[in-house]
């Protein structure tokens, strides 16, 4: 939050800012062009982009013509957008909205984390002193390996994965074998 703006403003700032810049870059740089073209008229020396040699005049000028751009579009001034008092007001509404309901969802979240850290403590100092020092040490162990993982779901009976894996697998076979057949391979 800076200031009295939010971030949504601050991004239609800037999204005006670069409109603004680019508008004036090109203009400038339609004023560029017809300074170049009048330079030509006026009996420049210069031979034409057609003719031998005068690639590289023409580059030399694209490239000065694009630093100039760039040079404008970094350089320009920021020019902060004009809001009424109306909508400065209701920016600096928006901006107390979210950072009030942004400070509710981060106080819930430590009072959360205080909650089960509490309960946490609460569990060991229950625990006689043997299982205390047992159950507050670090288990670095990795998992095993045919460790069950918990699902959304409940378990199927007599539901077997290795059925359909191996149903899969018949079928990309016999899809495999019908295009060496078809690429007369077999």
């Amino acid at each position: 939050m800076l200031g009295n703006r939010t971030y949504r403003s601050c991004c239609c700032v800037q999204r005006q800012h670069n409109s603004d810049v680019l508008r004036n870059s090109t203009r400038g740089l339609a004023q560029s062009k017809k300074a170049l073209e009048e330079k030509k008229a006026a009996g420049s020396t210069r031979k034409s982009p057609s003719s031998k040699g005068g690639g590289k005049a023409s580059k030399q000028e694209e490239r000065s013509t694009t630093d100039k751009l760039l040079s404008r579009m970094v350089n320009a001034p920021f020019r902060p957008p004009n809001y009424t008092p109306e909508e400065r007001a209701y920016h600096f509404e928006i901006g107390r909205a979210y950072t009030r309901n942004l400070m509710l969802r981060h106080n819930a979240q430590q009072e959360d984390m205080a909650w089960k850290l509490a309960l946490r403590d609460q569990a060991l100092a229950a625990l006689p002193p043997g299982l205390r020092a047992h159950a507050s040490s670090i288990d670095d162990a990795p998992f095993p390996l045919e460790r069950r993982i918990a699902l959304w779901t409940a378990p199927i009976p007599n539901f077997d994965a290795a059925y359909y894996r191996r149903k899969l697998q018949r079928e990309l076979d016999s899809k495999a074998q019908e295009e060496k057949r078809a690429q007369g391979l077999l």
